[in-house]
């Protein structure tokens, strides 16, 4: 398989993004002094915009699978054998870290309080993405089958998976609909990256993609405050995401060294994270907001970036952990 460094690049660019997509969060929730309510609106309608990238990190699983000649169940498990050993290595470390940071003790009870939120899924927010790839990957086989039919098949079955599963769950609060298939709203995105993958796009196209993104990024606007913006689903996060990964996609990148060793850190960087703006927001409580806020984000984010792709760059040079990031 040819290698896209477009996809690379969409890689790290969702990376940073949803590093300064956290930093901005954490200057309002957990700012330990009152945050002025106009700051923290324009800080939740940014975020907003940004719901597109966590999808899109799903729109590449699927992308990325539909290239390759075979996916069976062992490759796959192979896989889920990886996250689910992330869970209880990395995710046992944060679920202990939060207990010490609200109770501030470390015991023996700690560490059972932490298994058990690791198994139920109480973890910091973004291990959430853990669970769910770990469930993608248990279907991947199927849905790598399904994308082997004619490129016809492959853009109807994605179509209706699209409208069953996105637009009928959104449009349910007006009409309800008895009519259900039985997959997640979140499975459509993994389908959509193996059909685009299967299907020539036209590069005049982009200017389509920048209109549907534009269009998205108005209607956010107007019902920033009505919508459920913590839906990855939405039909609005939805277009953004298919679009602005198709736009991306047609880029001309050149082969980089650099963008390889940043895109082959990208998933450790996403994991550790928050444990460098945890540390400085729960431990040192920073105060990101205040005179010259939006000047101390981006210090922060990018004091939080250079740590963490410098601490998985070193970990994944340990034999001992290096599979895990």
């Amino acid at each position: 398989m040819k290698r896209e460094y477009s996809i690379d690049l969409i890689r790290v660019i969702c990376c940073l993004l949803v590093v300064l997509g956290h930093c901005m969060l954490v200057s309002v929730h957990q700012s330990p002094v009152p945050v002025d309510p106009i700051f923290s609106d324009r800080v939740i309608q940014i975020t907003i915009f940004m719901r597109w990238i966590v999808p899109t990190f799903i729109i590449i699983t699927g992308y990325c699978i539909a290239k390759k000649r075979t996916c069976t169940y062992s490759y796959c498990f192979a896989h889920v054998i990886k996250f689910v050993e992330v869970l209880f290595t990395v995710g046992l470390f944060f679920a202990i870290l939060e207990l010490v940071f609200s109770e501030g003790t470390l015991n023996g009870g700690t560490v059972v309080k932490a298994l058990r939120n690791v198994i139920t899924g109480h973890l910091w927010d973004h291990m959430w993405f853990v669970y769910t790839i770990i469930g993608i990957y248990l279907v991947l086989p199927v849905v790598h089958s399904f994308l082997q039919q004619d490129q016809k098949s492959v853009i109807i079955g994605t179509s209706i998976l699209f409208i069953f599963a996105i637009m009928i769950p959104y449009l349910d609060k007006w009409i309800h609909i008895g009519v259900r298939i039985p997959f997640e709203g979140i499975l459509f995105y993994v389908f959509f990256g193996g059909t685009v993958a299967k299907i020539n796009t036209k590069k005049e196209w982009r200017y389509l993609y920048l209109l549907i993104v534009a269009l998205c990024m108005v209607y956010m606007v107007i019902f920033s405050k009505i919508d459920n913006w913590e839906n990855l689903i939405h039909p609005a996060v939805c277009l953004m995401a298919m679009n602005l990964f198709l736009l991306l996609r047609d880029i001309n990148v050149k082969p980089s060294k650099v963008l390889l060793t940043l895109s082959g850190l990208s998933w450790g960087v996403y994991l550790i994270h928050p444990f460098f703006i945890n540390v400085a927001v729960k431990g040192f409580r920073i105060n990101l907001v205040g005179s010259i806020a939006w000047l101390k984000i981006i210090m922060f984010f990018c004091i939080v970036s250079l740590f963490s792709f410098g601490t998985i760059y070193i970990l994944k040079k340990i034999p001992i952990v290096k599979n895990l990031f």
